[in-house]
């Protein structure tokens, strides 16, 4: 959304269905994802983005390269693995395989 003004489409969740709604939007958004940066040029990607953050209610304007917050993008959702791997861990449960590249792998993206 910071990089194209869309808003993300959430799938509608309901009781007993809440993994179809994150399926739907995980789908939606990686779709979105790889449109977008498959459209980008070297230049957009050298380039850099003003946008505002809320830290703490307070609004405060940053600027970042493009290039960073792509590969943010994995980064922020390998965080999120690994606090997700780490509660089941020690809730006794195998998280199983964790790595974006055998979920991508596995899904048939490319």
């Amino acid at each position: 959304m910071r990089w194209t003004g869309v808003s993300p489409r959430l799938g509608k969740t309901e009781p007993g269905h809440v993994v179809d709604a994150l399926s739907e939007s995980f789908a939606w958004a990686h779709e979105r994802l790889r449109q977008y940066i498959g459209a980008l040029t070297e230049e957009e990607v050298e380039s850099s983005i003003r946008f505002t953050e809320f830290d703490g209610g307070k609004p405060h304007e940053l600027e970042r390269p493009m290039w960073e917050m792509l590969l943010s993008v994995g980064s922020h959702g390998m965080g999120h693995r690994g606090e997700v791997a780490a509660v089941l861990t020690a809730a006794g449960a195998s998280p199983g395989e964790i790595d974006y590249s055998e979920f991508a792998w596995r899904r048939g993206f490319r």
